[in-house]
């Protein structure tokens, strides 16, 4: 692969601890309970880790992707947490955006939470014909600022998520019509088509948040009369990865794959055993970093089952606070050692893959075209 940078990315330096530790994963003991309490009245500056050494792309990068045809570009920026848009051939699919970033505190104990309009603002730029939003999963991260968008800058995407993602939206029923709010589950893992772009949605899991406990876990039964006040009121629900497939309608045999998810989990294994995707190679796999050191296996069995050509790491920025004006001084998500992410990540990666870790607002630009 050939990656042309245009971009000022800072070196990365992996540290001699950066390497795979075993863990156990899964079991809840009583320390666990106690170390996450004590977690939560810890300054959350004293929490989140430094970005010194990471080798982050602040503005914006070109990338050549191998492909078989000379084919419309693809464009992803990231806008922050577990937000991506993607654009291709006019027209464009987003990842649930959040800027709001109430601080940790507020979230854990738990105090009212509400959009932050004027972070909204300060973070999302409209997009040229957007046809689709994916929701993963309706934590507070993922959905509370949707209102907000589609009230103030008048959004008409159709929105995929879980039921439980239908049933908070339809408090807001007069911003979100919910005719524009899809249940995926009830496809069972059925493409849908919307412009360009066949949607599929893959059942999948939360990793847990802190040490070994997994918070705002359960579902929205049925349709909600209010918003929820707390973080712990946007429940998790039915948890999705998303498989997309997007053409240039110019370009004969011109698809490309792009794998995206918004929370660490296991490899959908059901997914990608079964015909016609046991043997499936993705172009862009988007991974959530934070929760990957109490998932076994994550993220290089699912870089194994994917053998992506380029992988973009998204939701490893503190977004328990205000996003700073310069790269140089974001931090990442408390307890969270991107650099292991990273270590691991690069046991399985492809030799002709590529990688970028993006600061919210980066732009990643893939040319496709055959390689030598």
């Amino acid at each position: 692969m050939i990656n042309k940078f245009v971009t000022d990315s800072i070196p990365i330096k992996i540290p001699a601890n950066a390497g795979p530790r075993t863990r156990m994963v899964g079991k809840t003991r009583p320390k666990c309970v106690v170390a996450t309490l004590l977690l939560f009245v810890i300054p959350p500056q004293l929490d989140a880790g430094s970005s010194k050494n990471l080798p982050i792309t602040t503005a914006h990068r070109v990338v050549a992707l191998d492909h078989s045809t000379n084919a419309a570009p693809v464009g992803i920026t990231y806008l922050g947490a577990g937000g991506v848009v993607i654009e291709r051939a006019g027209h464009a699919i987003m990842g649930a955006p959040f800027f709001s970033n109430p601080v940790l505190l507020r979230v854990a104990l738990p105090f009212p939470i509400s959009p932050r309009p004027e972070r909204i603002e300060r973070g999302f730029r409209p997009v040229p014909n957007l046809r689709a939003i994916l929701v993963g999963h309706a934590h507070y991260d993922h959905l509370m600022d949707l209102p907000y968008l589609y009230r103030k800058h008048g959004l008409t995407a159709e929105i995929f998520g879980s039921a439980t993602t239908k049933n908070i939206l339809a408090a807001v029923h007069d911003d979100i019509p919910p005719a524009l709010v899809t249940d995926v589950g009830i496809r069972n893992g059925r493409p849908h088509t919307v412009g360009n772009m066949d949607i599929i949605a893959i059942p999948s899991d939360h990793a847990p948040h802190f040490f070994c406990l997994k918070l705002f876990g359960g579902k929205a039964t049925g349709p909600k009369p209010k918003l929820p006040r707390t973080a712990w009121g946007w429940k998790e629900g039915q948890t999705y990865a998303f498989l997309l497939t997007i053409k240039d309608p110019a370009v004969p045999d011109s698809s490309i794959r792009i794998f995206y998810q918004d929370a660490a989990s296991a490899v959908p294994a059901e997914f990608f055993q079964s015909p016609p995707y046991e043997n499936l190679r993705v172009d862009i796999a988007i991974l959530c970093v934070p929760g990957f050191n109490y998932i076994s296996g994550y993220p290089e069995d699912i870089i194994h089952a994917l053998q992506p050509r380029h992988v973009i790491l998204i939701h490893w920025e503190d977004f328990f606070r205000r996003l700073p004006s310069k790269a140089k001084n974001l931090r990442s998500v408390p307890l969270t050692n991107v650099n292991r992410f990273i270590y691991r990540m690069l046991t399985k990666l492809p030799a002709d893959a590529g990688w970028t870790l993006p600061a919210p607002s980066a732009t990643i630009h893939f040319d496709l075209l055959p390689l030598p």
